[in-house]
């Protein structure tokens, strides 16, 4: 690979290498910018040739291609806690994948750094990975090899999940991403079954075990009936938290999640649970964009405790204004309820009323349309857009000045379909809505917008008696 890639690479692709930020045996991530959407982002070129003699034309079009699908599978995940692929392409020896750049630090380098979770913290984030993994499932991708090294923080505590095909992470887990690779590459495909379904889901449960163990390393998931290795919880962890991923990891247990949505759903139930009285899930008490020094004690990155209030928990504000929010909802259905059954038994009245109020919508509406209006006998020349079709405009004819200083007439608007209307070159307003308005009694320039057409201009002389309409089509 590095044969491949030099080190001052400039360009892959149409995309602007700014600098290198992993270099490994088998893949080189770059922070780029696309020039077309003036957009940061990380290119990660992959060695898809292995190393040896020359691979013969089909071998090597069975690797490649095997990498397209790779990457369209990743392609077609657009979820909120995902890490979207935006691109990618092939190069001599090489791949590249064009991948978002995300804000935040891995898990697995919190955990390392010392970052502690909460049990509401560890169900939060673990419902927002369980959602994701649902999602990519309903897409016909699977996971196959999530851990901790697959999850990033954000500076708002919610999770993006990369690792999607092996490859596609956000360009810091080098060759660590590419494990079994080798294996699954010529043969790459993106079915789900059973068994990547409770995999992907038991995956998730391993890693909250991780979290409140605070272990930076990935606990292994076994395929195999009994709870993964390294499942025990701290004696602080709720009990109603540790039965949960016990039972997620026990295949055997009759109240296992069948689902990543179900063990989601089962997540978000238990923050529902115990969020009145717990600490918020989105409060990690360290600050994410902070850079760790090496060798740094775990202390380091961790902030002051949060004042506690009475009882020595902090109050959720949010869940109670949304647990009052619930209760409005559930007492708006019991009034609703009430009216119904009345609804029902005068549904020939109401439809009957209904009906009323709608023919006199109509016509008045048809009235409106057929009401003559009193226009000028002399037409003003007009200047034509050159691709609308112009209506005759009809002016007043040629009056002498008003006497009166207040003397004023009216002008009336009919526009097709719009029109930004300028009266003596100062905007006046769009018609529609605008139908008509007074001016001063004299001549005035009518200019009539209408998006990139070119602007409808006419002369109109407007009298104290006499209404003037200006009317105009634009196709």
């Amino acid at each position: 690979m590095p044969h491949a890639l030099p080190a001052n690479q400039k360009v892959i692709g149409r995309y602007s290498i700014l600098r290198e930020l992993r270099r490994d045996r088998h893949s080189v991530s770059y922070a780029a910018v696309d020039p077309v959407m003036n957009r940061e982002l990380v290119v990660k070129a992959v060695q898809i040739v292995p190393a040896g003699p020359p691979l013969r034309a089909e071998a090597r079009r069975h690797i490649e291609q095997a990498f397209v699908r790779q990457a369209q599978a990743a392609g077609r995940l657009h979820h909120p806690n995902i890490l979207t692929v935006f691109d990618a392409g092939l190069g001599h020896e090489f791949g590249y994948l064009v991948i978002e750049r995300v804000v935040g630090r891995s898990l697995q380098d919190l955990l390392a750094a010392g970052v502690k979770f909460t049990d509401l913290q560890c169900a939060g984030i673990g419902a927002r990975v369980a959602d994701a993994l649902e999602y990519a499932h309903g897409q016909g991708v699977s996971h196959g090899q999530l851990g901790p090294q697959h999850v990033y923080i954000q500076a708002d505590a919610s999770p993006k999940v990369s690792g999607f095909g092996g490859w596609i992470d956000a360009g810091a887990e080098g060759d660590d991403a590419l494990s079994r690779t080798d294996q699954f590459l010529p043969y790459f495909q993106n079915e789900v079954t059973e068994e990547t379904r409770r995999r992907d889901m038991r995956a998730v449960a391993s890693l909250l075990c991780t979290m409140i163990q605070a272990r930076p390393h990935a606990v292994t998931v076994s395929s195999q009936s009994g709870p993964a290795s390294g499942s025990a919880q701290r004696p602080s962890t709720i009990p109603a938290f540790s039965a949960l991923l016990s039972d997620a990891l026990n295949p055997k247990s009759p109240t296992v999640p069948k689902t990543a949505g179900e063990l989601r759903d089962a997540l978000i139930a238990f923050v529902w649970a115990e969020r009145a009285h717990r600490p918020a899930t989105s409060t990690l008490g360290v600050s994410l964009s902070a850079s760790i020094p090496a060798g740094a004690p775990p202390e380091v990155a961790q902030a002051p405790a949060a004042p506690s209030a009475a009882g020595g928990e902090r109050p959720d504000l949010v869940a109670l204004a949304l647990e009052r929010l619930s209760e409005s909802l559930r007492s708006a259905r019991v009034r609703l309820g009430k009216v119904r059954p009345w609804a029902r038994q005068h549904r020939l009245a109401l439809s009957m009323v209904a009906a009323l109020l709608v023919a006199g919508v109509v016509l008045g509406n048809l009235l409106v349309q057929l009401r003559p209006a009193r226009t000028a006998d002399t037409p003003v020349p007009v200047l034509p857009a050159a691709n609308a079709k112009a209506d005759p405009v009809v002016a007043s004819p040629a009056a002498p000045a008003s006497t009166g200083a207040a003397a004023s007439g009216t002008v009336v608007f009919r526009i097709e379909p719009w029109g930004e209307i300028l009266i003596d070159k100062k905007p006046t307003g769009v018609s529609p809505p605008l139908v008509q308005m007074a001016l001063p009694a004299g001549t005035h320039q009518i200019e009539v917008k209408h998006g990139n057409d070119m602007p409808w201009i006419v002369q109109i002389n407007v009298e104290a008696a006499l209404p003037v309409t200006v009317s105009h089509r634009f196709e």
